[in-house]
């Protein structure tokens, strides 16, 4: 029988990262785009800076890695250049098919003249004054400046150049691009915070307080304004452990500078962009379509479908998936979320040959298999090293990996199946309806449930939450919660709450 990549493939394009110069005007990406509601939200606090007068034009986007920040910055980019390159249409006509409104304000931006300087600074450990520089010189290259005023630009590319005298290059290129027909400067920094773990170990340099000239200047009248937008992982604050209260008081003002844009899909929207990743070369089978009817069903009636997803449309979109299990599908987004590193991301895992990645599975499954989420934790969370969004998730993480050391199975045992199911639905926090609960379970693990849960339990593994339905990991579960509360009970029961209430005080 054929494996399952001779009917099902991943587009290639969204199977890497993206970066920012090596992609820019790239027309396969801009045509896999999908801009979102996000995204939307975005270019409409954008465009209010289009005007020659002062505006606020400094933006901060901030997202876990593979949130599609990278993404919107080629978009958004493409959106003002000139007016008649292949990849201004692309990037215009979808979305004028969303927003023609938004649309339109960008049309008249770059109406008639040569549109926007562009330049992208890619993040990397080192002086925030040299890398603008020299890409401001590259960007200048490429939109025919004089060459001696490119030669000033590099010339002056050293972290010894004064804030002060970057800002002063950068209005000499906004008066002559204004001159040679231009609407504006775009500068887009991605992965700033590469720039910040730089400055943390280097404070001397005080280059942080360039970010907030940049941010001042973008305010300032002109015939071709500024307009600065920054791509980072975390907040400014997160950088700041190294230094002392002064100096973080003072990153904390540059942050303030800028307009917070939280860049963050919902689940819906993911979901969408996770399907337009998937080719689908035949139809599903009359079996497997009925069993995505039946778990879809199910999983709207516990309430683990988004909420501003239609049934119908998420049916779909399980369909496109195929052969990622409808829970699978559900996790992923959350899991990413959680687990933020680079090379861990939702579609670095679509687009992997490792072990597990989808890539892998895709080329040893045969027709009619599903990749259940077991799978993922063998992926996202046995395969990880670090990265973790925050404190409680690693909390979680160890409580999951030391439950399966204790648990002394086989890797195919059906049990260890369930406690990595239990273990990443705990991960991810039990979301509206997807936690670990009994209904949720059985739709995995049918009438062999009961036995295996039964196991687990015997082995001190999980704890099952009567509040809230919910099976978890415990890290030391060996105490018997519901065998003491019990005890507690009979001892005080009978008791006058009066004797009681005595009892605890000193």
């Amino acid at each position: 029988m054929k494996p399952l990549d001779n009917f099902v493939s991943i587009r290639g394009v969204y199977a890497r990262s993206v970066n920012l110069l090596r992609d820019n005007d790239d027309l396969d990406i801009l045509r896999a785009y999908l801009p979102t509601a996000k995204t939307i939200h975005t270019l409409e606090q954008f465009k209010s800076g289009f005007t020659k007068y002062p505006a606020e034009r400094a933006f901060a986007l901030t997202g876990p890695y593979g949130s599609g920040k990278s993404a919107f910055g080629l978009f958004l980019s493409a959106l003002l250049g000139t007016e008649n390159s292949p990849a201004r249409h692309i990037a215009s006509d979808k979305l004028k098919a969303i927003d023609p409104i938004i649309s339109e304000a960008f049309d008249k931006a770059i109406a008639g003249g040569n549109g926007f300087l562009r330049v992208g600074v890619n993040g990397t450990p080192d002086s925030l004054i040299r890398q603008l520089l020299l890409a401001l010189a590259d960007s200048m290259v490429q939109s025919g400046f004089d060459e001696s005023k490119v030669a000033t630009i590099k010339a002056a590319a050293v972290p010894s150049t004064p804030m002060d005298a970057v800002i002063a290059h950068l209005q000499a290129t906004q008066d002559s691009w204004a001159k040679m027909g231009g609407s504006g400067v775009l500068l887009t920094i991605d992965e700033l915070g590469k720039f910040l773990e730089y400055e943390s170990y280097h404070p001397q340099h005080r280059e942080i307080h360039l970010l907030q000239l940049l941010a001042e200047h973008a305010r300032q009248s002109h015939d071709a304004p500024l307009h600065v937008v920054v791509l980072l992982h975390q907040a400014f604050e997160y950088y700041t452990h190294r230094l002392g209260k002064h100096l973080r008081d003072e990153w904390q003002k540059v942050q303030g500078r800028y307009n917070a844009v939280a860049f963050l899909e919902p689940t819906e929207q993911t979901l969408k962009v996770v399907a337009a990743a998937f080719t689908q070369q035949h139809a599903l089978s009359a079996y497997l379509y009925s069993q995505l009817n039946e778990w879809t069903t199910k999983l709207s009636a516990i309430g683990a479908l988004p909420q501003n997803l239609p049934e119908s449309q998420t049916r779909d979109i399980f369909q496109q998936c195929y052969p990622l299990h409808p829970l699978s599908l559900l996790i992923l987004p959350v899991l990413c979320q959680k687990i933020a590193q680079n090379e861990r991301t939702l579609f670095s895992y679509l687009g992997s040959t490792e072990p597990f990645g989808l890539k892998t599975r895709l080329g040893q499954l045969a027709m009619g298999s599903w990749i259940l989420p077991a799978e993922l934790y063998d992926y996202f969370i046995a395969q990880q090293m670090g990265g973790f969004s925050d404190p409680l998730t690693y909390r979680r993480w160890l409580e999951v990996v030391t439950a399966l050391e204790r648990f002394d199975a086989a890797p195919d045992d059906a049990a260890v199946s369930v406690l990595k199911t239990i273990g990443l639905l705990n991960l991810i926090g039990g979301q509206r309806g997807l936690k670990a609960s009994p209904d949720l379970l059985h739709l995995l693990f049918g009438d062999n449930l009961d036995a295996l849960l039964e196991r687990l339990k015997q082995a001190s593994i999980i704890h099952f939450r009567q509040y809230n339905q919910e099976y978890r990991v415990w890290q030391g579960s060996d105490f018997d919660l519901d065998e003491a509360l019990e005890s507690i009970v009979t001892e005080f029961g009978n008791q006058p709450i009066v004797t009681i209430l005595g009892l605890s005080l000193p």
